[in-house]
Order: C-alpha cells, then structure tokens, then sequence
C-alpha cells in the first residue's frame, strides 16, 4: 500500500505539461510567486481579513517583501479600484486580478 502512494505521487510531480492544460504562462507564473491579497470592496480596502485605510495600505505593500498583489474586485468603486492600481503602477509593483 505504501508503495502504492510513493508512486502515485512521483507520476503527478514527474508528470509533463500536455495539451489538456490551458492554463497561460502568465497564470503559472502567478500561482508559483507568492503575493498579498487585497480587495477592493465599495470604497474600502480589505487586507488579511481586516478593512484598512489606503494610507496604511500603501504601507503595508510598501514594507513587504512579497512582489505581486492580487486584487479582487468586490463591486468595488471605480476611484478606488484606479488608486489602488495607479499606486502599483507608480511604485513598479506588479499585479493581477483574482478570477
């Protein structure tokens, strides 16, 4: 039984890329950088689970190592969606919208 498991999993990490992935490069890309997440929910910003101001926000990112950001968009209003984005952009940080 034992043997059983150790092989099941060398196949699925040994395993190649075929034609039934459709995930893009830039998709890999993100799942395998590590990012903070943050949403944009009305005019509010939620960060670990916390609603913070933009201000300290723009701290948090600024203090962390981490080199994405995840946005999701929770109905979230148009000005505040474009502050969080025109920030990332200004300060050259890269980031991606949760599907």
């Amino acid at each position: 039984m034992e043997s059983v498991k150790s092989s099941s999993v060398e196949s699925i990490s040994d395993s190649e890329e075929g034609p039934g992935d459709d995930s893009t490069t830039e998709q890999k890309k993100n799942e395998e950088t590590e990012y903070i997440e943050v949403t944009v929910s009305s005019t509010e910003y939620i960060y670990e689970n916390k609603t913070i101001t933009f201000e300290d926000l723009k701290d948090e990112i600024l203090n962390t190592t981490i080199s994405q950001v995840k946005i999701t968009d929770d109905d979230a209003s148009q000005k505040a969606y474009r502050q969080l984005t025109d920030f990332l952009d200004d300060n050259s940080i890269e980031y991606f919208y949760a599907e």
